[in-house]
């Protein structure tokens, strides 16, 4: 995936969740045997008991296997991205 469209799944994301506090999360899981790490976007509200938690979500990168580099790349745009919004 290029930067053009990654910056347009964030801004279609942000548009249909215009009230939203937004964060980026890295989230390597396994399915079965796979192994796979997704770069998230969430919408993030707190409860009344000061709790966070996602209203909405969507992956914005997903790899397979990904190796600890990979993993530390998705970590490294996930941080640049913050810094973004």
């Amino acid at each position: 995936m290029n930067l053009e469209k990654l910056i347009e799944k964030i801004e279609a994301f942000k548009a249909s969740h215009p009230e939203g506090t937004f964060e980026f999360f890295v989230q390597p899981q396994r399915d079965l045997d796979d192994l796979y790490a997704e770069l998230l976007i969430l919408d993030v509200t707190t409860d009344a008991e000061g709790n966070a938690t996602a209203r909405a979500e969507e992956a914005l990168i997903t790899l397979e296997s990904p190796s600890n580099d990979e993993l530390a790349m998705l970590e490294g745009i996930a941080e640049s991205l913050k810094q973004y919004l």
